[in-house]
């Protein structure tokens, strides 16, 4: 079987982190596995197809310029007639957009999408319109959370098309927790038992981390890490300042990878605005870390409320506040929740379970058993 997912990306993150972990397990699994990218002229999105191609995955590009336009369609319809696909399966906007119409052009068997956010743009003209004529070309679409398989109703997706399938991480061993708290603290010139929580995210205001500098500056003594980078970044490093809390309000820039620093912190806030899963949340829980998250999106269906973390309205800082509170205060909940969250995923999202139910969902395409 044959499967090429296409994807347009200007970089790494959730969807195209979650496709690292994904694709090499699928083709351990006997799946001959291709990707078609939809190349930025610019040169974005380049680190990706190297790290697919690490793998020895094969990629094929297609270059563009800007957001592209339905004169895609051709050039991705001659990409696959040639790589001559069982399956084709498109991720993000403009793989849904010219993707689709261009398996479908060229006589793919089966077109498969997979939903990693819940934009709200889809919902809104003139994309609502254009989508209606884009269901009907598609067989399945994978939803990475029940959250954006909902929104997807909203949007007008047929609800016997989706299917959802959670995020997995592959399983692993956790980082040394005494290392890295204390190098973490070392770096940030703090005392050794300083109680310090974190962010893991891109800095945009969709994710909130306004609300997390707010909370903490609420907390005596408790510092904030924010790793990532952003639009915002400027702007978050200016609340710190107004709230008189610089120095208590690290921005630590990307990290890769994550896990040591997720491994120092005593939980992570997750406040996003909106969310369709949030991997970050499950990096955290692997190592046993307790998080606080909103609880909008995707947040509900990975943290269990009062067991793996706490669960608090999204945008509310004196709730955050609360919660922060509440975990800096008591190290044995702290290690109760953390245990819990690492348990957890262990059991329900792992890289395996992922690609497993994928792998099942194409042979059930193949067989004509999950489509109506």
């Amino acid at each position: 079987m044959r499967v090429v997912h296409l994807i347009k990306t200007d970089g790494i993150a959730g969807a195209e982190a979650h496709l690292l972990v994904l694709l090499p397990l699928l083709a351990r699994r006997g799946v001959d596995v291709r990707v078609l990218f939809i190349a930025p002229v610019s040169g974005a999105g380049a680190d990706f197809a190297e790290a697919v191609e690490s793998h020895g995955i094969a990629v094929d590009r297609i270059p563009i310029r800007g957001h592209g336009s339905p004169a895609l369609i051709p050039a991705i319809a001659r990409a696959l007639r040639k790589l001559k696909p069982d399956i084709a399966h498109a991720h993000l906007f403009h793989a849904e957009l010219w993707g689709v119409p261009a398996a479908k052009l060229v006589g793919v068997p089966r077109v498969v999408i997979s939903r990693h956010n819940d934009d709200p743009r889809r919902r809104r003209q003139p994309l609502r319109t254009v989508y209606r004529g884009v269901w009907p070309m598609i067989d399945v679409c994978v939803c990475i959370s029940n959250s954006v398989r909902r929104a997807a109703v909203v949007e007008g997706a047929p609800d016997r098309k989706l299917r959802t399938i959670w995020y997995g991480l592959p399983v692993k061993p956790p980082e040394n927790r005494a290392e890295a708290r204390a190098a973490l603290r070392a770096e940030l010139g703090l005392a050794p038992d300083a109680p310090v929580f974190g962010t893991l995210s891109r800095l945009v205001a969709i994710k909130g981390i306004d609300t997390a500098i707010r909370a903490v500056a609420g907390v005596p003594g408790v510092h904030l890490a924010a790793a990532g980078d952003g639009p915002e970044r400027d702007a978050l490093v200016n609340l710190a300042a107004e709230l008189n809390v610089s120095d208590r309000v690290h921005v630590l820039g990307w990290r890769s990878p994550a896990a040591p620093v997720l491994a120092g912190l005593d939980g992570l806030l997750a406040p996003s605005q909106r969310e369709g899963f949030g991997l970050s949340v499950l990096e955290a829980m692997q190592q046993g870390i307790p998080v606080i998250a909103s609880s909008a999106g995707a947040h509900p269906e990975t943290v269990v409320d009062g067991y793996t973390g706490l669960l608090v309205p999204a945008g509310d800082a004196d709730a955050l506040r609360r919660a922060v509170e509440s975990l800096a205060g008591s190290v044995s909940l702290r290690q109760a929740m953390g245990e819990a969250g690492r348990a957890r995923v262990e059991r329900e999202f792992t890289a395996d379970r992922m690609a497993d139910q994928t792998l099942a969902l194409y042979q059930d395409l193949g067989s004509g058993k999950a489509v109506e």
